[in-house]
């Protein structure tokens, strides 16, 4: 009976990364994963059964992690919701993400640009899905007039303006001023809307 050793399945772990980040999902091998971990690729096959299993192995928790924290909601009970309540729920999920993010940098670039051919090629796309579904449960809950698509485009809003500011100010040593100015512009309104729809 083969023994799987952890120190093994750690260096598969780390070349996979390596060059799921190198060269995207699509132009990634076994074979290409066994030779950057100095083993087999037969060996490989003992620890994941494909490359499919080992990449999301790998991206999957993440995956998990950002849309645990969209999906939180601490406003389960249909009372008065306040301004300061809002902005500060708001801005502790941004800045749960953004801690993600920055911990887990590469696994977001391979997310983003290179997981062409598995079910995370459209990550924004269940980003955005996720955020949407969270908005309509505020606004169902707080009984806010407002259309499903209007929800929609507030995520669409939301989930791309903070992927361009990674995109184009990940390594900028002002980001989180930057993160931080865009929330407080961003979402005012919806803390606004939000709560002057919840006095009425």
């Amino acid at each position: 009976m083969q023994i799987l050793k952890e120190d093994i399945n750690s260096a598969i772990k780390e070349a996979a990364i390596n060059e799921f980040y190198q060269y995207g999902y699509a132009d990634t091998s076994i074979r290409s994963v066994a030779k950057r971990a100095g083993i087999s690729a037969g060996n490989i096959y003992h620890y994941y059964k494909s490359k499919d299993e080992l990449f999301y192995e790998l991206l999957g928790p993440v995956v998990n992690e950002i849309i645990s924290i969209i999906e939180v909601n601490e406003f389960e009970n249909t009372g008065p919701v306040y301004q300061d309540d809002i902005q500060s729920h708001l801005e502790k999920q941004v800045f749960k993400i953004t801690e993600v993010i920055l911990r887990k940098r590469i696994e977001i670039s391979i997310l983003l640009y290179g997981s062409r051919g598995t079910k995370y090629e459209n990550i924004k796309d269940i980003f955005v899905k996720s955020l949407y579904e969270h908005i309509k449960e505020h606004i169902e809950l707080k009984q806010v007039s407002i259309h499903d698509e209007m929800a929609w485009v507030m995520a669409v809003s939301i989930i791309e303006g903070y992927l361009e500011l990674i995109r184009r100010y990940y390594d900028h040593p002002l980001f989180m001023s930057f993160l931080k100015t865009y929330f407080e512009l961003h979402f005012q309104g919806w803390v606004d809307f939000f709560t002057i729809s919840c006095d009425k």
